[in-house]
């Protein structure tokens, strides 16, 4: 199924833009920005390759961003971003007495000593610059990775199928995970801001030439 998807895809751009090349290729463009961190960036290896035009990605932090600093103490509230269908939401939900209001990101990990969610990247680099730990329950193998990624970094615990059995002892482990949260947040500061004036520039001088 998802090889005829990418051939219907494929095939659109034929006929919107006349080359005969892969679509990869045909989607490739002068310039690429990577709206990620290295530190989290799961393609990070592959990324920095430079292409056949000798130019690597260039990373442009989070566009969300900045995001204000946590200040939380492991007894403030819990934050949890769940699909409706997802099987363990309620349990989770309950688990942590969490919180389930959705507001833009900056406002809703504002004092949260943890936030739960599936690993998107946007909402898994936004808690790494806030500084809140993560508990991650991936659906999907792009969220996986990115929660492998903040695991590495000492902030994050990933569970793929999570039980009661499970999520109790991350409890005891709340304080480790803020300290470590909140330690990788200050040397992630510099990112921690908007750089979308690096790309309108770039489109600007392109626009140019």
């Amino acid at each position: 199924e998802s090889v005829q998807q990418q051939e219907q895809v494929a095939e659109v751009v034929r006929r919107l833009v006349p080359l005969e090349v892969p679509l990869g290729q045909a989607l490739n463009g002068d310039r690429s920005f990577i709206f990620s961190i290295p530190d989290i960036d799961c393609y990070g290896a592959w990324r920095s390759l430079p292409t056949a035009e000798g130019k690597s990605a260039e990373y442009v932090g989070l566009h969300v961003a900045p995001m204000p600093r946590s200040k939380a103490k492991p007894s403030d509230p819990v934050w949890s971003y769940l699909h409706p269908s997802y099987p363990s939401a309620e349990l989770i939900v309950q688990t942590f007495q969490a919180e389930t209001t959705f507001q833009p990101l900056p406002e809703a990990l504002g004092r949260k000593s943890l936030a739960i969610h599936h690993g998107g990247l946007t909402t898994t680099v936004a808690c790494a610059l806030a500084g809140v730990p993560q508990i991650i329950v991936p659906r999907y193998i792009e969220q996986q990775l990115n929660g492998a990624s903040v695991y590495r970094l000492g902030v994050a615990q990933m569970l793929i199928n999570p039980t009661a059995e499970h999520l109790h002892p991350l409890q005891a482990q709340r304080q480790l995970l803020l300290r470590q949260a909140q330690a990788l947040a200050n040397r992630l500061s510099d990112w921690n801001c908007s750089r979308i004036e690096q790309v309108l520039e770039s489109c600007q001088q392109l626009q140019v030439a």
